[in-house]
């Protein structure tokens, strides 16, 4: 006679422990940034500081191709001269805003105030 294989039933113990219900953390605040604050004597948009002098010429080309004056100035970080790129000078804070805020929506998301 033959006899059919009946599978095991595997029993699961019990615990005595039932598991704990997720606990949601308090939300961290978020920073929300303040407005930015630009000095009362800017007169210029500042878009980088390059270590390339190739680099560098490439940026004013574009600044002096969307209409803005040029301005440059030097400095050193560390070790490495940069050449910092300005657009400007702008005669009042109007002018400087808007271009400030041309150039960030343009491929210059860092661009300061000076």
């Amino acid at each position: 006679p033959t006899v059919a294989a009946t599978p095991r039933a595997t029993a699961r113990r019990a615990t005595s422990r039932t598991p704990a219900a997720p606990v949601a953390a308090a939300p961290k605040p978020v920073a929300v940034p303040g407005p930015e604050m630009i000095p009362a004597s800017a007169r210029y948009v500042q878009v980088g500081a390059y270590g390339d002098e190739g680099n560098a010429m490439i940026v004013l080309r574009a600044l002096a191709a969307r209409g803005y004056p040029t301005g440059q100035g030097r400095t050193t970080d560390r070790t490495k001269s940069l050449r910092l790129i300005m657009a400007g000078p702008f005669t009042d804070r109007q002018a400087l805003i808007a271009a400030l805020n041309d150039l960030r929506a343009n491929g210059y998301p860092k661009a300061v105030a000076r």
